[in-house]
């Protein structure tokens, strides 16, 4: 039976679980020409239980046979979602685990490419290759260069073309690499020239190669059109002379078009034979025969293939090195990548990243002592209850850090968690290596402690300090959305990056105000009401119940907050739907209050799109007007379920000193997945308007109208929109960096996996649900735009 990963990652994993220096991973869709002798060609260097091969539902019979026949030898599941999500998706996290843990390289190349060393005139596909991976440092990336076919052949490839003197360059650039392992999920691209913040290996030089089986007209035709439909390019109606005859100039991502030029290339291919042999005129060509030796059309060719061999630590250097810091600087590089991604939200490629930093960088200084890559990777598990993994990191002894960095990071998410014996075990840590450490003679005097400190306002700086890094870094990759609106508000990116900032400086000023630690209870004044929001939607016609692990973390966090007088509140559409998770909630005796929609929230025209959204099954995006209407009758905090504050008492202080607070994201916007603001507040005014009007936002701000687009028109990015137009320094605002010491979070982005498991439709493949384009066209700029807020800003400053 062959897997599926949804429904056998456990079995899936176990496949995977035996040590090896070198595993080999492909995804494929209906491939039955290639697949069986990918496998086979592969299993001869690493054997059968070293490859994956993921499968991206395939449909046709012959390939159906051929995965059934390897499934006993061979790591191979299902998955469904866009192809290219195995890569990089949260979603595959665990895979991405199995694999660091279980090899100490890992490559994954494409159907069509065969993995072979090339020496003097030989090459090799077998045991050998590995044997000369294991003489190679763990921590460097070995290239491989393509060498791409002679057209319809499997045994010829081209070596050199008189119109490129750089073609084998090239093809070493574009070509795919084999990783340290340690970097399995680290980032969506796996090609070599996308891998630019590492050390590529001068010692492994350019001997590897990828045969890459393209030039095969027919197939390279039906491949590329899936590639486009894939990417959203095209819908998949289009014929290959519709694609020919698009225009696509006015995307602004034209990474695709050698796709569209591939597919013209081969089409005329087939239509007039003879272009081919024009097409290929001046190019030479090596023939990799049976016994391994290489028969190359002339001299011309082994020389340009053999110089380009020999000289690889030269070109490794020229190609990827030459650009890179050095030593110290490498290393800050890296590790302020991997914290960005983390600070990004995205935990799956950032366990890579500091998983490959510990590797290369063990030296690396924490700036508050300790190894700067093992102890953010360790803090990364303990936040997110993966114990086994963090007590692997838990330092020997030997090396040159002091051998308790570790004890403070196990007692605050120990106590965090609410498991206070352990927590009071590592406190007790502390304290026989600190004696004098405040917070954890705190937390050991009052034994039933479950909070990590009181207001721990060295924690609130720090988080500060990496938002306002975030806002600077945020300036240079601001989210589309937001720079149509910088273009529609007419003021610049600088000019709302100086504004964030003042945010950001406005909040540390307010924090340096704190003297003591927060009362239990907030007087009668507060700006913003204690209570705590969170809401389940789920498809009427085949439910699903929230993840357990949120519903224990949400019991946890109420029983903590209701001891300072908080409510905590879940919404959902009705009891019947998630029994399971209801009958938690209620054994909880109160502490958290259940409430049906319908019975809670005034209706309001606000509803249509709720309504139209719940109907479509886009329950992430109903979620988003559900939550800015919930915060605009109640007013408090509103938090995803994957969302944690993990110092409760800091709520309180932002519910006393502040109007606003989210959730600051690298792309220059605030999350709406953890907001609080008071009822009525301005900008729920706002937004409540723009739900019960749509059409009342400029279609500038989000067309080309898709699905996405429309979503995104009510999320986050419209909140900081509304922010932006009305702040002014009297507006307290108090931002979070996501997953660092105040705030965990963590998304399962359900809306992107495409399945049913979660009830949600696949945005990306669907139409928009409420705007039409008649609609849009008829309803351009008017006053009523302009007194929302949203028309031009022009004349206000920055401050």
């Amino acid at each position: 039976m062959i897997c599926d990963w949804d429904r056998d990652r456990d079995r899936v994993i176990g496949q995977i679980a035996a040590s090896a220096t070198l595993k080999i991973a492909c995804k494929v869709r209906d491939e039955p020409l290639l697949t069986e002798a990918w496998i086979e060609h592969h299993a001869r260097i690493v054997g059968y239980g070293n490859l994956i091969l993921a499968d991206n539902m395939s449909s046709d019979p012959e390939m159906i046979r051929i995965l059934e026949k390897f499934a006993s030898r061979v790591t191979i599941f299902r998955f469904d979602g866009p192809h290219n999500a195995i890569h990089w998706h949260p979603r595959f996290r665990p895979l991405f685990q199995a694999i660091r843990e279980n090899s100490r390289f890992f490559s994954f190349i494409d159907i069509d490419e065969r993995l072979v060393h090339i020496e003097d005139d030989r090459f090799t596909a077998g045991p050998e290759l590995v044997t000369r991976l294991e003489s190679l440092r763990g921590d460097e990336i070995i290239a491989c260069s393509w060498l791409v076919n002679e057209l319809n052949s499997t045994r010829r490839f081209c070596v050199s073309s008189a119109r490129n003197d750089a073609y084998l360059a090239n093809n070493l650039r574009w070509g795919k690499p084999i990783l340290p392992s340690s970097l399995a999920g680290a980032q969506d691209g796996i090609h070599n020239a996308q891998f630019g913040d590492f050390t590529f290996s001068r010692a492994a030089g350019t001997g590897f190669f990828l045969l890459h089986l393209t030039e095969f007209p027919e197939r390279r035709l039906s491949t590329n059109r899936f590639k486009l439909i894939s990417r959203g390019i095209v819908d998949d109606t289009a014929t290959l002379d519709q694609i020919l005859d698009s225009d696509f100039s006015a995307l602004a991502d034209q990474s695709f078009m050698p796709l569209v030029d591939q597919i013209r290339r081969m089409k005329r291919f087939l239509e007039e034979p003879q272009s081919a042999q024009e097409f290929y005129t001046g190019r030479n060509f090596v023939e990799l025969s049976a016994d391994g030796s290489l028969i190359f059309d002339d001299s011309a060719g082994r020389e340009t293939l053999h110089a380009f061999v020999a000289d690889g630590a030269t070109l490794i250097d020229k190609s990827f090195n030459a650009a890179l810091p050095h030593d110290q600087a490498l290393a800050e590089t890296v590790y302020d990548r991997a914290m960005a991604t983390l600070g990004a939200g995205n935990q799956t490629a950032a366990e890579a990243l500091l998983t490959y930093g510990m590797q290369a960088f063990p030296h690396l200084r924490h700036r508050y002592d300790g190894p700067a890559f093992r102890k953010e990777l360790l803090r990364l598990y303990v936040l997110t209850g993966d114990w086994a993994r963090a007590r692997r990191l838990i330092p020997d002894g030997s090396d040159e850090f002091s051998a308790h960095w570790h004890c403070i990071l196990f007692a605050r998410a120990h106590a965090m968690a609410g498991h206070d014996d352990e927590a009071q075990y590592w406190w007790n840590e502390v304290l026989r290596h600190e004696p004098d450490n405040g917070e954890a003679q705190d937390a050991v005097t009052n034994a039933r402690a479950t909070v990590a400190a009181p207001t721990d306002t060295d924690s609130v700086f720090d988080d500060l300090a990496d938002v306002r890094d975030l806002m600077k870094h945020a300036a240079t990759q601001p989210h589309w959305f937001m720079t149509k609106y910088f273009q529609h508000a007419g003021v610049t990116i600088d000019e709302d990056s100086h504004r964030l900032l003042a945010m950001a400086d406005k909040a540390e000023a307010i924090v340096r105000e704190w003297r003591n630690p927060a009362p239990s209870t907030i007087p009668a004044g507060a700006r913003i009401p204690r209570i705590l929001h969170r809401i389940w939607l789920t498809n009427p016609a085949s439910p699903s119940e929230p993840l357990e692990d949120y519903i224990t973390a949400l019991l946890h966090d109420a029983a903590l907050l209701r001891q300072s007088g908080w409510r905590v509140c879940f919404w959902l559409q009705d009891e019947e739907l998630i029994p399971r998770t209801v009958s938690r909630l209620k054994a909880a005796n109160g502490t958290v209050e259940i409430c049906r929609i319908d019975d809670h929230i005034r209706r309001g025209d606000w509803r249509s799109l709720y309504d139209a959204f719940v109907s479509d099954r886009k329950f992430p995006f109903a979620a988003d007007v559900l939550r800015m209407v919930i915060l605009h009758q109640y007013g408090g905090f509103y938090g995803d379920l994957g969302v944690r504050i993990r110092q409760p008492d800091i709520a309180n202080r932002i519910a006393e000193d502040f109007d606003y607070s989210f959730i600051f994201w690298e792309t220059m916007f605030f999350q709406n997945s953890f907001m609080a603001m008071a009822p009525a507040s301005p900008l729920s005014e706002i937004f409540i308007k723009l739900l019960n009007d749509p059409y009342l936002i400029p279609p500038s701000l989000i067309e080309p109208v898709t699905a996405l687009s429309e979503g995104q028109a009510f999320s986050g990015l419209m909140a900081t929109a509304i922010l932006l137009s009305i702040w002014t320094p009297e507006i307290r605002v108090f931002p979070f960096a996501p997953n660092r010491r105040l705030l965990a979070w963590s998304s399962q982005q359900s809306w992107y996996k495409k399945d049913e498991k979660y009830g949600n439709t696949f945005v990306p493949d669907s139409e928009p649900t409420f705007y039409t384009r008649a609609g849009l066209t008829e309803r351009r700029m008017d006053t009523a735009q302009v007194s929302l807020g949203l028309g031009p800003r022009k004349g206000q400053g920055s401050t």
